[in-house]
């Protein structure tokens, strides 16, 4: 049984300063979850739950897919560094990797809009040495170490349902989103004694396979406080949820007593194997809620300037989260997101430069050592649009680039810390594919 304490841990990654990430709070639950989000909703600190956009898929909230009038393809990359300690020891890691791939377009023009696409769920990556002296027994080596990843591959609709009479100021659509959740996770558990004369060496290795589709379902609720287009101010409220399910997982675990012959590992005795064991994970459901205030002004020329403020709350209930039937003990999880994009113009400015800002704070699904475990963090970009068609303002592309500044944990609450900094790009092509010709 893993020693919550983590009283001596040793990362045994190596000191390098980039390397495969190393997590300790991957060991529980499902690892560290994924959130549902581009990122330009990542430079705002997750923020945009009430954000709709004609040029943008919002992945917080699929109702808002129905404002889409333009194809959109969303991919990215992030980078993050992370300086972990607990009172004795300090270790620096990184990783790198390809958050997500999506693309949304319109089915019926500012109606009706679909998106879709392939990004992680949850990961787990750790490596916990714990060493202890036991009375009769000697020193006592606990090794746990776990890897792999959840995927989801993900299918939202939205649709606006107000007539259009009603149009010019309100706009309220419902959405629903799709995901088939699939992946693997392994997770080893060792336990070598220095004195092999008496004690045999123990080695437990289990397997994680989910397979499974999962729903959620969301409002949008837009308000014009005037139907002018040259100075509009809007307010914006969402809501998303929901409610949790079993989902289909199998599992292999093999479980023997070894010591060591050299350095060659000698098999003892095998105390436990199951192969292709069906049973369930229970994904807790959530919800999440966002309000949004914005102004769009026209400068000159149609060229748009404009500001959004957003703040979001979402909630998790994981302490109904269960692994083949059983509770793992894990904490209701929840984040206060506030965020905010400036898209200034001047009249003689022909590509608008897009700033994002960001804080959040909340709990991890985490209960160590009878402590729930805080985060909190605070995040800025930069949208460059690099490339605008002239007369084809439908058609344009944005390298959104920024940084997220956290931390998860606390010495204080004699936890382990997690200080990281990470960087995300992302790239959006937005176009008109489909366009009617009108010939004279």
């Amino acid at each position: 049984m893993i020693k919550k304490s983590f009283t001596l841990i040793f990362f045994v990654i190596g000191f390098l300063s980039f390397s495969q990430t190393n997590s300790p709070y991957s060991y529980f639950g499902m690892g560290d979850i994924a959130e549902n989000e581009y990122v330009f909703n990542t430079l705002m600190s997750g923020s945009g739950l009430a954000y709709s956009d004609t040029a943008k898929v919002n992945r917080l909230n699929p109702a808002t897919l129905s404002n889409l009038s333009n194809t959109a393809l969303h991919t990215g990359a992030s980078f993050k560094g992370v300086n972990l300690k607990n009172n004795n020891n300090s270790q620096k890691y990184g990783d790198g990797w390809l958050p997500y791939f999506g693309i949304g377009f319109p089915v019926i023009k500012n109606k009706l809009g679909f998106s879709g696409g392939l990004s992680p769920l949850s990961s787990s990556n750790f490596t916990i040495i714990d060493s202890v002296y036991e009375p009769n027994i000697e020193d006592v080596a606990y090794l746990h170490t776990g890897s792999g990843r959840y995927y989801q591959a993900f299918y939202d609709l939205g649709f606006q349902v107000l007539p259009k009479k009603w149009s010019g100021k309100h706009r309220l659509s419902i959405g629903l989103g799709g995901a088939y959740f699939f992946g693997g996770m392994e997770k080893k558990a060792i336990t070598e004694f220095n004195d092999t004369l008496h004690y045999f060496n123990t080695r437990r290795i289990e397997q994680t396979y989910l397979n499974d589709i999962y729903w959620r379902s969301g409002i949008h609720y837009n308000f014009s406080f005037s139907e002018k287009d040259d100075n509009k101010m809007q307010f914006g409220v969402g809501l998303c949820w929901d409610n949790g399910k079993n989902l289909d997982v199998s599992r292999n675990i093999y479980w023997d007593r070894y010591k060591y012959n050299s350095s060659a590992i000698v098999i003892k005795d095998t105390v436990q194997i199951i192969f292709d064991e069906s049973g369930s994970i229970y994904y807790p459901g959530g919800y999440s809620i966002g309000i949004s205030l914005s102004r769009i002004s026209k400068v000159n020329l149609g060229k748009i300037a404009q500001w959004h403020l957003f703040a979001d709350y979402k909630n998790r209930k994981w302490s109904n989260y269960k692994y083949f039937d059983e509770s793992m003990g894990l904490n209701d999880s929840y984040r206060l997101s506030l965020g905010g994009q400036f898209s200034p113009r001047t009249a003689n400015q022909t590509k608008p430069l897009h700033f994002y800002f960001g804080g959040y704070f909340g709990e991890e699904n985490l209960f160590v050592e009878n402590e729930e475990v805080s985060s909190f963090g605070m995040s800025f970009g930069i949208g460059i649009p690099f490339r605008e068609l002239p007369g084809k303002p439908g058609n344009s592309s944005i390298l959104n680039i920024g940084l997220t500044l956290g931390k998860r944990g606390s010495l204080d609450a004699g936890l382990i810390e997690e200080q990281f900094l990470k960087i995300d790009l992302g790239i959006l092509m937005n176009s008109r594919w489909f366009i009617k010709r009108k010939f004279i």
